[in-house]
């Protein structure tokens, strides 16, 4: 073969130098120097944060943790530009961070509540679109079906978690299992714990 073809060395050939370009960005990513990160001053506002991807691979999960421990970002010594509505001047008053919040957290839904949240705004808002909605949420629900009571709320999610916990249980029986335990914060800023059950049903299978 040699006779009619000539042989071409590796390193002219596309693929040769694919592999070669390959490396040394893999060698290159690998030596990257391992700055410390100050996790102190890592920076609340979301369109000053750095990409995670452009810390240090041992660094980004104690990041990840950091920015989860810190919160959602409410920039409220923040001075908000005015804009021009109509005659009048307005802008972004940062004591409505604490008058409005998810469903069931963070305000007052009671039917005298000047901000009744975003739930209830919601169901407001769909129901003057859909007449057909409307006639059966809210008021207009027949009964004692509104579910938008907090009592009837949090009864539910109470009974929720009682039949799951026995159907645990049960199951469960006399078999080892495992906890793990941890600690984390809704958006009510609250403390709570968190556990995790695991353990191997009846069918083999890790639950």
């Amino acid at each position: 073969m040699e006779n009619y073809f000539k042989r071409k060395s590796t390193s002219s050939l596309p693929c040769a130098n694919l592999e070669n370009d390959n490396n040394d960005q893999v060698s290159s990513a690998s030596k990257k120097s391992r700055v410390e990160v100050n996790l102190a001053d890592l920076p609340a506002d979301p369109g000053l944060r750095n990409p995670i991807l452009s810390y240090h691979p041992m660094d980004r999960d104690q990041i990840r943790r950091a920015y989860l421990q810190k919160g959602p970002c409410q920039p409220r010594d923040h001075k908000f530009p005015f804009t021009e509505s109509a005659q009048d001047k307005r802008r972004f008053n940062p004591a409505w961070f604490k008058d409005y919040g998810l469903p069931f957290r963070g305000h007052d839904e009671s039917e005298d509540s000047n901000n009744m949240g975003n739930f209830l705004e919601l169901l407001q808002v769909i129901g003057n679109q859909n007449e057909a909605t409307k006639r059966v949420i809210l008021e207009n629900a027949p009964e004692n079906l509104k579910l938008t009571s907090p009592k009837i709320q949090k009864d539910i999610v109470n009974a929720a978690s009682m039949e799951t916990t026995q159907a645990i249980i049960s199951e469960l029986g006399d078999a080892p299992f495992a906890l793990l335990v941890d600690e984390y914060r809704d958006i009510s800023m609250k403390e709570q714990m968190a556990v995790v059950l695991r353990y191997v049903n009846e069918r083999g299978c890790v639950i």
